[in-house]
């Protein structure tokens, strides 16, 4: 196998769950400078080796969380407050399992060149300019010596943010890399080495480095597969294990100082077309303040047969949490059938109820994937007047824009692409070509009124 595999192996799953398994020292930090536990020693503070299931999770239920004494696990005082605080939390207009994000003018992404480098590239988007972000006049940005210069092929760059007006990113090889430079690309450096296994998915909320880690052994012949969830203090302190999950299936989404998390199980994976397994979920929401976690709802349901996409989901401030869920399966006569529902849970009821029965079904032929970003549910389908294509609709099934991808901004070879961001103006599309003989990966930028791809903008090396 050519090394750039490994390279289209880790794409190919930039909003998965897969990550690196928690090998950390544990043991939590104090409370915040300034906050009731101010006074607590940390032996007072130290993590108990329990841990336990909320109240109201099934008697079955996969996950475990760890447990901590009371008090004020927030990483600073600042962040004692509800209201947003945009240069500390995680920006959930850009998918943060891929490496994309922007500090409101420009917008940053790491790309990856046909000769399998990645670079750190930069989009004005008032000028329109985009180029790789190097400082150096005389510089071909082609090689390692560049100021854009990432890794090679055998590392990847697998998450990136703009928080509190630096730069951050985490590189992959075996190991996790956290990275930090200024916005010019300037004063680059390494933060922090954690060993581990695959990683693709981080990210920054309030203080911390948040990261799902997958770990896999053989069991009785059979795999068997753990997920957990870690926070790790920006501020060089002791790691904070979160929750163990006896699966790999979970989205972690983050709103002010409350991880939430959806956990999904799911039965009968391998059964054949039109044989029928079950689906469940559990939606906790975990509080970094007190380092405890609740249960919001909960449900097995046995509507699962050849289920395509994970649970993915978007917490609306004052409003509620929107998730989807999806299936393709085959009728009796081998057409193929998808379907697609936004349900959403209330902060004010605390009840679960569909808000979007059936997702365009009218324009929309099959659904491949659905993502949640910024209040707007992005997927990629079939339409039937467009082919192809990659379309958004508001948390009311309403379609709002429909992008037909095509040779205009992609070189020839078998191209995959995603939503990975969306902002006033565009939304921002992953595309990669995953041809055996060649390997690039860019960002399509596409006016959210646009209806041709040559309206966009290629943000590429």
């Amino acid at each position: 196998m050519k090394i750039f595999n490994l390279k289209k192996a880790v794409s190919l799953f930039l909003v998965s769950a897969f990550l690196l398994p928690s090998l950390f020292s544990c043991g939590p930090k104090g409370g915040a400078s300034g906050s009731d536990s101010s006074g607590d020693s940390p032996e007072q503070t130290k993590q108990t080796e329990d841990t336990y299931s909320p109240n109201g999770a099934p008697e079955d239920s996969k996950v475990v969380f760890t447990s901590y004494p009371e008090g004020n696990y927030l990483a600073d005082a600042k962040f004692d407050t509800d209201d947003p605080l945009p240069a500390y939390d995680c920006d959930t207009s850009f998918d943060f399992g891929c490496p994309i994000a922007s500090d409101g003018t420009t917008v940053f992404t790491a790309v990856i060149a046909e000769g399998g480098n990645t670079y750190m590239m930069f989009y004005d988007k008032a000028s329109g300019i985009t180029a790789p972000l190097c400082g150096k006049p005389e510089c071909f940005h082609d090689g390692a010596d560049c100021g854009a210069y990432l890794c090679g092929n055998m590392e990847s760059v697998v998450s990136l943010s703009v928080y509190d007006g630096m730069l951050y990113w985490v590189q992959w090889q075996g190991s996790v890399r956290l990275f930090r430079s200024k916005t010019d690309g300037t004063a680059r450096e390494e933060l922090k080495t954690f060993p581990g296994g695959n990683s693709t998915t981080a990210f920054l909320n309030r203080g911390y480095l948040y990261i799902k880690n997958l770990s896999s052994t053989i069991v009785d012949e059979k795999p068997v597969t753990n997920t957990t969830l870690t926070a790790y203090p920006l501020d060089g302190g002791d790691a904070v294990p979160i929750l163990s999950f006896d699966s790999y299936d979970m989205t972690v989404k983050p709103l002010g100082n409350t991880i939430y998390i959806m956990a999904k199980n799911v039965e009968g994976r391998d059964l054949g077309i039109n044989e029928w397994g079950t689906e469940e979920y559990e939606l906790y929401a975990w509080d970094t303040k007190t380092r405890r976690a609740d249960l919001l709802a909960s449900e097995k349901t046995e509507e699962f047969c050849l289920s395509i996409a994970s649970q993915d989901f978007v917490p609306v401030r004052g409003d509620g949490i929107y998730f989807q869920s999806m299936m393709e399966y085959k009728d009796d006569e081998g057409s193929w059938t998808s379907y697609a529902s936004v349900r959403k849970y209330s902060f004010a009821s605390g009840k679960v109820e569909e808000v979007v029965p059936r997702l365009s079904c009218e324009d929309f032929d099959r659904f491949f994937f659905l993502t949640f970003l910024s209040g707007q549910i992005f997927g990629r389908g079939i339409s039937k007047t467009l082919g192809v294509c990659v379309y958004a609709t508001g948390l009311d099934g309403k379609l709002t824009a429909s992008h037909e991808i095509n040779s205009a901004f992609l070189t020839p070879g078998s191209h995959m692409y995603e939503v990975v961001g969306v902002d006033g103006e565009n939304v921002y599309y992953n595309c990669y070509n995953a041809s055996t003989d060649n390997y690039e990966r860019f960002v399509l930028a596409m006016p959210i009124s646009a209806s041709r791809p040559d309206e966009g903008v290629r943000i590429s090396k």
